[in-house]
């Protein structure tokens, strides 16, 4: 077994023992419920949908600034970087585990969603569906690394509150702004249009796009500051 893959399981591993996995899970696929179990209007039910996928992927970034953050301040790292575990190497493995596990809940909260959307062959066109949500998991994505950096760079709750301070400030120029496909988090915004029948895969491509590229840019300096941080 490769060190990775033994820092994803033990990540994973403490992520449910401590309840972690558990609250992101149930951040993400109760948004699909509520939507399922409130009938409203389709474009009021994706609305609630969005909200309730952004506040998901909001609390996913908060568990993994705080996870890192804590597993620095615990000597967790530091004991397992002694037995020669790569720095780089335990940064990807908590990285690997608090995805898979957000990506799980994302998955299981569209499908919901989509499950509750009335005739969904005339409503919403399912690849334009499909692929607002690859949009949103590529901002999940991001907003994982951006945790990562914030964990390494912070304590505990210094991490978790800047976490929350950008997610805020993320979704408040959604609200504002009308073009937001470019923006961090600008793909929920996508759903709703989705509803009133404005094509949206370009823009779902394009903010898909520009969510992987700044989880690799948030990635990459994650990786630079763990490697000069004090475990």
């Amino acid at each position: 077994m490769s060190h990775g893959t033994a820092v994803a399981r033990l990540a994973t591993r403490e992520l449910w023992m401590t309840f972690r996995l558990l609250l992101m899970l149930i951040f993400a696929v109760g948004a699909g419920v509520v939507v399922s179990v409130l009938p409203a209007p389709l474009p009021e039910a994706m609305t609630r949908l969005a909200l309730g996928l952004g506040l998901a992927v909001a609390v996913a970034a908060a568990v993994a600034a705080w996870s890192i953050a804590e597993g620095r301040q615990a000597g967790h790292a530091g004991w397992l970087v002694t037995r020669s575990v790569a720095r780089s190497t335990y940064l990807f493995g908590w990285y690997v585990a608090l995805l898979a596990g957000a990506v799980i809940g994302l998955a299981a909260g569209a499908l919901l969603g989509w499950l509750a959307i009335p005739a969904p062959s005339a409503a919403i066109d399912a690849v334009e569906y499909a692929s607002v949500m690859a949009a949103v998991a590529a901002t999940l994505a991001a907003a994982s690394a951006a945790g990562l950096l914030a964990g390494t760079l912070l304590r505990p709750r210094a991490a978790l509150l800047l976490i929350v301070v950008a997610c805020g400030a993320a979704a408040a120029a959604v609200i504002v702004l009308a073009d937001v496909a470019w923006l961090p988090g600008g793909a929920l915004a996508l759903l709703p249009a989705a509803a009133q029948s404005v094509p949206v895969i370009d823009d779902a491509l394009r903010a898909a796009g520009l969510g992987l590229a700044l989880a690799a840019v948030l990635l990459v300096a994650s990786r630079v500051a763990f490697e000069l941080a004090d475990l």
